[in-house]
């Protein structure tokens, strides 16, 4: 079958790549906006600083010569800020020397006098500066700054950052999904070489040119299937030789297994009980030989599962086309069991039941014993002289084996089943008797 796009290694490989390059581009994406707005906050905060040292020394001056034009050009210099939102002046006394507000409704300067030199809230970065002459402290300088210069360029920032990181992310895709291509190709390559091989298909060599896991990977591969292929051929040969030899066999043959159930017939059973393979093969072996009507009794050996061998049984036969002689079939009955060993290495049980049919020899035998005991009768009935028999030709008596000389009548007594009445023929009789003739 063939794997989904979805479920292929190089889409898995492409995702376990991503898993590790978003998070390093999402901390780029954050990480390094912060850093740079970091380097050009303090950046920024060093040049209001500047302006606000700049503009404290001419406020110096101009406070210590109560110089009000120098201290209007120190004024209009921080101005020059577009940024500026308010400038205030105070004196030692806290008093409000000037005041220019542009941006920010100022309600209590004295607090914004106590908060640090640099201070940034929400939206204004606060400073003050100390007002110097000769040492001593004269004055305050107060200035806010709008924040929008740090926003925007914070807003920059993360733009250009969000957009090299989604460049980054679709070339390392890119590349990511190349380079899984490149490194899976092989693996694809084999996977449907052996899809392909399964269903029956020829096997193609795989050809992997890398010296790498892969390139060895797919030569192994390739020895392995020739050798699956080598075998398997050995093994097809093999059943074909056996599957012919098992039909030539004339005996018939059942193959049980281990849940008493059939698994296989021969040709001469089929010709035996005329039926065919599927009437047979995968049902309980005790129908398929209660439907010969085997008796039970043998059906019951056999499902006891132990080897037997000789057993003779007569099963009635109705079928003219199964015999023509007889009105029953003998058979000869062997169990064989034979144990093997499964893929699982658990241990499998099949039993071979072998049936001859001895019908013909057993009638034929029987015939034989009968002629032989009738032969035996007329034998034990009949006895026969022959060849040459030494008589006398003066007294007519004959010499047996022994060299003793006997009467006709006693030797022909003791070598047949005759015997004699006396009496006298008509010659003899007038000889003998002449007043009677």
């Amino acid at each position: 079958m063939r794997v989904s796009s979805f479920h292929s290694i190089r889409t898995k490989f492409t995702f376990l790549s991503l898993l590790i390059v978003v998070p390093i581009l999402f901390f780029f994406m954050i990480y390094y906006p912060n850093q740079l707005f970091g380097i050009f906050e303090i950046a920024l905060l060093n040049r209001y600083q500047e302006q606000a040292k700049a503009a404290s020394f001419g406020l110096a001056a101009g406070m210590s010569t109560e110089n009000y034009n120098l201290i209007s050009e120190g004024v209009e210099h921080v101005k020059k800020n577009e940024e500026l939102l308010y400038i205030i002046i105070l004196d030692p006394l806290n008093e409000i020397i000037a005041l220019n507000n542009s941006g920010e409704n100022i309600q209590d300067v004295v607090s914004l006098k106590n908060l640090p030199p640099v201070y940034i809230d929400a939206s204004i970065v606060r400073l003050q500066e100390p007002i110097v002459s000769q040492g001593k402290q004269i004055g305050h300088l107060l200035l806010g700054y709008s924040k929008n210069e740090l926003d925007d360029q914070l807003g920059a920032i993360r733009q250009l950052s969000f957009l090299i990181g989604s460049i980054s992310f679709a070339l390392i895709s890119l590349l990511t999904w190349l380079l899984s291509s490149k490194l899976t190709r092989p693996l694809v390559k084999m996977a449907h070489a052996a899809s392909n091989f399964s269903k029956g298909g020829v096997y193609e060599n795989v050809i992997v040119d890398t010296s790498d896991e892969v390139g060895e990977l797919a030569r192994s591969f390739n020895a392995m299937v020739e050798k699956i292929e080598y075998h398997h051929a050995a093994l097809v040969e093999g059943k074909k030789f056996s599957d012919d030899l098992i039909a030539s066999i004339p005996s018939a043959l059942v193959t049980i297994n281990a849940s008493f159930h059939v698994v296989s017939v021969n040709n001469s059973f089929c010709r035996l009980f005329q039926v065919l393979p599927d009437m047979v093969e995968g049902k309980p072996i005790q129908q398929v030989l209660a439907s010969q009507d085997f008796p039970p009794e043998t059906i019951q050996s056999i499902l006891y599962g132990k080897e037997f061998y000789g057993l003779e049984i007569s099963i009635p036969v109705d079928d003219e086309a199964v015999s023509t002689r007889h009105d029953e079939m003998i058979l000869q009955l062997g169990l064989v069991c034979i144990l093997g060993q499964s893929v699982e290495a658990e241990k499998t049980k099949t039993l071979l039941l072998i049936l001859e049919d001895i019908t013909a020899r057993k009638h034929a035998e029987d015939e034989r014993l009968k002629l032989i005991g009738e032969l035996q009768d007329a034998t034990n009935k009949v006895k026969t002289l022959s060849g040459l028999l030494p008589i006398c030709s003066s007294c007519k008596k004959i010499r047996d084996e022994d060299g003793t000389w006997n009467i006709l009548e006693k030797y022909i007594h003791d070598h047949s089943e005759a015997k004699f009445t006396h009496g006298l023929c008509p010659e003899c009789a007038k000889r003998y008797f002449p007043d009677q003739a």
